[in-house]
């Protein structure tokens, strides 16, 4: 009897626990401000809401914004920092964590006040507590040069290493990348600057079981084409390997993360699989690489089709269960010069599971996320900036999503998305294996999920009224899902 109410009890603690899944998607904004950056988002640990950053710009300068948010994504407080008529940037810089009330922003300061130019610049650190009050602030970097703070994790000894690139100490070409150590004051400990005769630029640093592994771009040539750079080091920073990745043309923006507390570590970026052009044709690359930088799986997440491109923006994270959430922009459906903020998931072997566009607003507004992390309710939070060309403004974004990347709950069993304008009809269902689609809007992509979250069929449907013969997949229960610029629904289809 004891045993038959434990089991009562657990079902229905599970059964809340599923429940309590929330859900946002929000701007911020403020009338003295031109406009708002998305940088960083982090959920706090006792799940009462988030704390984000980003750049807030006036008329005057651009300032470093801090903002805690609710668990229903409201505002509690807003704070700006930084120097007048200094630019602050947190559109690239990365937030940490350091315990359950103090948190750690890297990111960059402008030096130089007359012309409000990138001239000149420093890394900026900033410490401060859950309060918004700072409790110290550091910079780094030579006066006149360009020194940019990418991307920051703490390390075992308290301590934090920093990535960017710079074209200062010591470094004599125009930029290179380095790795910068200090302790948990903020005191700088060493720097090494991995520079070479082309261009050099680090977006992402992760802890090794010995070291560290940084990643970012390199110029393979004095011309304009770039590779994946991947640099794994000794604890001291020097070079144990440095390898580079992609393909013959234009490759950018490589990330890296340990993959859990293997010796393994995944790669995300951007290659160009168009031959003589520059980034005509890119799209998003993932790899999983060993501790010796050979490639154990990778992917290309995309269709080659002139005009297609799809790119990753941040570091990856790993799930407990070993998959992997990454975040990108995609101009799949967009129209003009519209970009959609991307959401997409893969196993530990590089299957494609699943994936959501995020596309507020539709026509050619751009929607970007730069930062997305794991909730303790098992969704996911991404912080980014979007577009709204009819005011037109430009604001901070966050999106609270559950554990399938949903904006509502049960988005793919049928439930239609609360930003659907216009109705999407796929009948007969159950199907036995032809199918008709019935919308207002032209221009439509349709995807075919099978229960295990892989992609089966993706087709563009130029017309209103399409009919498509699926009835070649085996039999059982679908999910599918229509894009557009007005229009995004999902539901369950059965084929018998």
């Amino acid at each position: 009897m004891i045993k038959a109410c434990f089991i009562f009890i657990t079902v229905i603690i599970l059964s809340q626990v599923s429940h309590s899944q929330t859900y946002f998607n929000n701007e911020y904004k403020n009338d003295s401000i031109v406009y708002n950056n998305g940088a960083a988002i982090y959920p706090l640990k006792d799940s009462s809401g988030y704390i984000t950053t980003g750049i807030v710009t006036t008329n005057e300068s651009s300032y470093i914004g801090l903002f805690r948010l609710d668990i229903n994504g409201d505002t509690i407080w807003t704070k700006v920092f930084g120097k007048y008529l200094f630019y602050q940037n947190g559109g690239l810089g990365k937030l940490i964590s350091i315990g359950d009330t103090n948190f750690v922003f890297a990111g960059i300061m402008f030096t130089d006040s007359i012309t409000h130019s990138s001239d000149s610049a420093l890394i900026a650190l900033y410490k401060f507590d859950i309060d918004g009050n700072f409790l110290w602030e550091k910079y780094f970097g030579d006066s006149n040069k360009k020194t940019y703070g990418n991307d920051i994790q703490q390390t075992l000894d308290n301590g934090f290493i920093i990535t960017g690139w710079t074209t200062g100490w010591g470094n004599f070409s125009s930029n290179s990348s380095f790795l910068l150590k200090v302790d948990s004051l903020g005191n700088e400990q060493w720097h090494k600057v991995y520079a070479s005769s082309n261009q050099r630029a680090a977006y992402s640093v992760d802890l090794t079981n010995d070291g560290y592994i940084l990643s970012g771009t390199y110029y393979s040539s004095i011309a304009t084409k770039q590779d994946i750079n991947v640099i794994r080091t000794d604890s001291l920073g020097n070079i144990i390997w440095n390898k580079v990745y992609g393909t013959p043309e234009d490759d950018n923006y490589g990330y890296v993360v340990r993959y859990g507390n293997t010796n393994d570590y995944i790669v995300t970026a951007t290659i160009d699989v168009t031959p003589g052009n520059i980034l005509a044709d890119f799209q998003a690359y993932i790899a999983k690489i060993d501790g010796s930088g050979n490639i154990i799986w990778d992917d290309t997440l995309g269709i080659i089709q002139n005009g297609i491109h799809d790119a990753f923006s941040s570091n990856a994270i790993i799930l407990p269960d070993g998959s992997i959430i990454t975040i990108g922009g995609t101009n799949y459906s967009s129209t003009g010069d519209g970009d959609d903020a991307w959401l997409a998931k893969y196993d530990g072997n590089g299957n494609f599971l699943w994936q959501r566009i995020f596309d507020k607003y539709g026509a050619n507004n751009v929607n970007y996320f730069w930062d997305v992390q794991h909730t303790l309710d098992g969704g996911f939070v991404m912080c980014g900036d979007l577009t709204n060309v009819s005011v037109p403004e430009q604001n901070l974004w966050v999106v609270k999503v559950d554990s399938m990347g949903c904006e509502i709950p049960n988005c793919t069993v049928g439930v239609e998305d609360e930003l659907n304008l216009n109705e999407v009809l796929v009948y007969p269902n159950p199907s036995n294996g032809i199918i008709n689609i019935d919308q207002s809007q032209s221009n439509t992509t349709f995807l075919l999920i099978d229960i295990t979250g892989k992609e089966m069929l993706r087709k563009k449907l130029t017309t209103n009224y399409t009919t498509l013969d699926i009835s070649s997949f085996p039999k059982g229960i679908y999910f599918y899902q229509t894009l557009n610029n007005y229009n995004r629904s999902s539901g369950k289809l059965i084929i018998h």
